[in-house]
């Protein structure tokens, strides 16, 4: 019986040699660097990123080239691959990171964060504007068509705005209930900055996206037995895992 090709420890899917040729000896690999050690054939993988192609497949195909793969548990394996890059990065910039490989499954762990925070809005209007951008925000993630982000671009100007004349108020609430019902529209805010954004500044908004989720969440803080770093830290874990385990469940139709 021949010999069971060796896996890596740390992502079982992904093959020693494939893992060799891809990322080498770098701690702190990038999402597309692990993405295409998960793709090459470990038994080509020296010989194949000796050119561009792989490479440029994983940058510009992001997920596809999973779906399209003859094995059926392909996209399994990469969406349990990405996860566990994400706990093992273990820090906000793994949000950025995933925005640069995938905008639409890191829109789809934003959106899944969301139910964090919007149990502070407290205005009929915001919560109306909230269910209107979770639904349009939605109905993009788990559609094929890149073209309905455009066309959604007014709509989702329109609850923008609804949401920043909440935090730019000049006469607004300072009772707890009021700044916590802020930092809230602050983060429906950047969410729909974050799913109309160029590829350009996707990883500057996914940060801003993440470090105001955070804030939302601190600013109603009722633990007291740590101090606001400690606290900081657990809540970003607690943001990471809940966008790591979104993951999972991406509705995946194309990329």
């Amino acid at each position: 019986m021949a010999k069971a090709e060796p896996r890596s420890k740390i992502y079982p899917h992904i093959f020693r040699r494939s893992w060799k040729a891809a990322v080498g000896s770098v701690r702190d690999p990038r999402v597309d660097q692990v993405m295409l050690a998960l793709m090459l054939d470990p038994l080509e993988a020296e010989d194949a990123v000796k050119e561009t192609t792989p490479y440029l497949q994983v940058l510009e195909s992001g997920l596809q080239v999973f779906a399209a793969h003859s094995d059926p548990k392909a996209m399994t394996a990469a969406l349990e691959t990405i996860r566990q890059w994400m706990l093992r990065k273990d820090s906000p910039e793994a949000f950025a990171g995933l925005a640069n490989y995938s905008h639409r499954l890191s829109v789809w762990c934003a959106l899944e964060s969301m139910p964090l925070v919007d149990g502070e809005l407290i205005d009929q209007r915001l919560i109306d504007a909230s269910s209107a951008t979770v639904t349009a925000v939605g109905r993009w993630v788990r559609s094929q068509d890149e073209s309905l982000r455009r066309s959604l671009a007014r709509e989702l100007d329109a609850l923008g705005e609804v949401f920043r004349s909440e935090f730019t108020a000049t006469n607004p609430r300072f009772a707890a209930e009021g700044t916590r019902q802020r930092f809230a529209a602050e983060c429906f805010y950047d969410l729909i900055a974050f799913v109309s954004s160029p590829s350009a500044f996707r990883s500057a908004l996914a940060r801003d996206f993440f470090a105001k989720i955070v804030e939302s969440l601190e600013a109603s803080r009722t633990v007291i037995y740590m101090t606001m770093s400690q606290f900081r830290r657990a809540t970003q874990y607690r943001v990471l895992q809940g966008m790591a385990d979104a993951v999972l469940s991406f509705p995946y139709r194309g990329d």
